[in-house]
């Protein structure tokens, strides 16, 4: 059985386990699609590996971009094909990653909400990045305060304090 709920945090550590390692390749094997030479998606459908059947969440691409940055076998290209296409799936005149993209035999739709949980994942994941990679440090870590001040900008309850 292959464990595919991964605790990023735990991935990252000095003496990693070969096991950790072993589960991100099988992980990343099973679930990123490359779309282009530029862009990578982590696929939520069930037709896994196929360009022309998949869906994207924000959750999914998030964690994906999330459990990449902290993985030692991972790379910056990696990493930088789920931020492509994170950057070409922003809601209009946001930095927020649009909820949802399906492509279904070649024909895109993409939700136009967000979902604030995939944003934090997304975030968090270019801190991470800063950390991992520091000549993007800079690129990476403006980008992570421009998607934190659309959350607190677009889903802020300011009546009930609450995202």
């Amino acid at each position: 059985m292959i464990i595919l709920h991964l605790n990023p945090h735990q991935i990252y550590q000095k003496k990693q386990s070969a096991s950790a390692e072993s589960i991100y390749s099988t992980w990343k094997s099973k679930y990123i699609d490359s779309i282009d030479d530029n862009t990578a998606v982590v696929n939520s459908s069930d037709s896994t590996s196929d360009t022309n059947n998949y869906i994207v969440t924000s959750e999914s691409q998030g964690y994906g971009m999330l459990i990449t940055a902290v993985s030692k076998n991972a790379t910056l290209k990696d990493f930088n094909l789920l931020y492509n296409y994170y950057s070409a799936n922003k809601r209009p005149n946001t930095q927020l990653m649009a909820w949802q993209q399906s492509n279904s035999n070649g024909t895109i739709t993409s939700d136009p909400n967000n979902a604030t949980d995939g944003d934090i994942f997304i975030a968090e994941a270019l801190i991470q990045a800063a950390k991992r990679w520091p000549s993007e440090s800079k690129t990476y870590l403006n980008q992570s305060k421009n998607i934190l001040n659309d959350i607190l900008t677009y889903n802020l309850n300011s009546d009930l304090n609450m995202l």
